[in-house]
Parts: structure tokens; C-alpha cells; sequence
């Protein structure tokens, strides 16, 4: 088959090359489409075989092809960024039922009760200590999460009910953005702890 031409044209040893002497074809024809080679097996053995490296679909001619650079658009996509709510904000989300008390009331327990405090920059319930009654109330209310009853305890850090806090949870308490010394905890409501 040497020098043999296909209809259209086609020569096909010219589009044949071998893998020892490819070549490449640096025209600037927009005709030529390159090919995907073909792998066969030979005795047991893969072996790369090379297919022609380019076809020609149409007529030969050359074609100068100027790209315009592409403008960005001009309108600027607008983000609304809402913040997250305060501390205050994110904790009382998270009640339910919430019955504010006219006056504060003192509750007895029998013994001692966990004080829980809700960090609003991590989504976490915090045990800061074990507190004995009398405990100051200034409301109850549910928990969304638990449907838990819980009583209101506002705490003044360091003070109140003879609970320290650790310098590391009066900054965690800092960096939630409470920045005065009173903040609202809160003390699960059982049936042991009534009105004294």
C-alpha cells in the first residue's frame, strides 16, 4: 500500500509514525485533530503502538485566529453577611417556656447542684463548678434541645454561691462576649429543688 491515497486525498503512510521517530505537528490548521494511541499485546506483553497523530477533516488552508481579550464583568456580586448572634442572643435561643420571675426567689436543694453555663461560640453546656443552696432564681424555663425544666441563676463570677472560676473559663466567658462580671447560668430543675 505505499503511496497509496485514500479517497480525499489521503496519504496514509505519510499519517503513520512510528513510536522510534514521532514527530509533531506544529501547523496551524485548525483541521487537524489529534488521536488517542492504542495499546495492543504482543506474546503476553503490552506493547505501545503508535496511531497517526493527526487527521485531516477538511480542505487545507490556513486560518489566522486573533483571540480578543475577555473584559471582566463589571457588576460585582453582592454577599449579606449576617452576624452571629450575641451571647445573650444565642443563649436565650436556646430556652423554650421561659417564665420570668416578678422578683428573684431562693430555691433549696438538698444537696449540691451542678451550675451550667451555655458557651454561644461553641454550641457547648459548661459545668463551672458544684454550688449549695440557697439558690437565687430569676425565672425557669426549657431547654429547646432536652425539654428539660431549668432554673435561671444569674452568677456573679467569683462571688456568688463561693465558686472560683478558672483564669482560662473567665476568658472563655470573655471571648463569648460577655464582658461584665454577672452572666445567666442555669441549674436543671428536679423534683428536690423547691421554693424555700
Amino acid at each position: 500500500m505505499a503511496g497509496c491515497t485514500q479517497p480525499g486525498g489521503l496519504n496514509l503512510q505519510s499519517l503513520t509514525q512510528t513510536a522510534a521517530n514521532p514527530t509533531i505537528n506544529n501547523g496551524s490548521n485548525p483541521n487537524i485533530q489529534p488521536t488517542v494511541p492504542s495499546q495492543t499485546t504482543v506474546a503476553g506483553q503490552p506493547t505501545q503502538i503508535q496511531v497517526p497523530t493527526a487527521v485531516e477533516t477538511g480542505p487545507t488552508s490556513q486560518v489566522n485566529s486573533t483571540s480578543e481579550p475577555i473584559e471582566p464583568s463589571s457588576a460585582v456580586p453582592t454577599v449579606v453577611l449576617t452576624p452571629p448572634p450575641s451571647g445573650n442572643a444565642a443563649w436565650e435561643a436556646q430556652k423554650v417556656d421561659v417564665q420570668q420571675f416578678a422578683e428573684p426567689i431562693a430555691y433549696a436543694a438538698p444537696g449540691t447542684v451542678m451550675l451550667w453555663w451555655y458557651d454561644p461560640t461553641s454550641g457547648q453546656f459548661v459545668g463551672l463548678g458544684w454550688v449549695r443552696s440557697p439558690l437565687i432564681a430569676s425565672g425557669e424555663f426549657r431547654l429547646r434541645w432536652s425539654a428539660l425544666a431549668a432554673l435561671a441563676i444569674p452568677y456573679t463570677i467569683n462571688v456568688d454561691y463561693g465558686l472560683s472560676l478558672e483564669p482560662s473559663m473567665i476568658q472563655r466567658i470573655r471571648r463569648a462576649g460577655y464582658s461584665g462580671d454577672v452572666i445567666e447560668t442555669f441549674v436543671y430543675l428536679a423534683p428536690d429543688i423547691t421554693p424555700q
